[in-house]
């Protein structure tokens, strides 16, 4: 069962997808970031999200990703998906 979190925009870029999951890696070189280790690469469950919004991605396409941690903080329930423009 979810909880009721505060959602999360992340960005960064596709590492893979497969089905409704993926695997995001934020952007992030690991100095003075403000997005903790533990989220330097999420999974994503992508059931909440539009699937016109990941249908066609694929791995290395930069992406920002909003969602809700999970209870334990370990994945994000994803509610979106954003493609910068250009």
């Amino acid at each position: 069962m979810m909880k009721r979190g505060r959602y999360l925009r992340l960005e960064g870029h596709v590492k893979w997808i497969a089905g409704q999951t993926m695997i995001l890696a934020t952007n992030t070189d690991g100095t003075d970031s403000y997005i903790p280790r533990s989220l330097w690469t999420i999974r994503v469950d992508l059931r909440g999200v539009p699937q016109d919004e990941y249908a066609a991605l694929a791995q290395g396409d930069v992406v920002t990703v909003t969602g809700v941690l999970s209870d334990d903080n370990s994945w994000l329930v994803g509610t979106s998906i954003e493609r910068p423009e250009g």
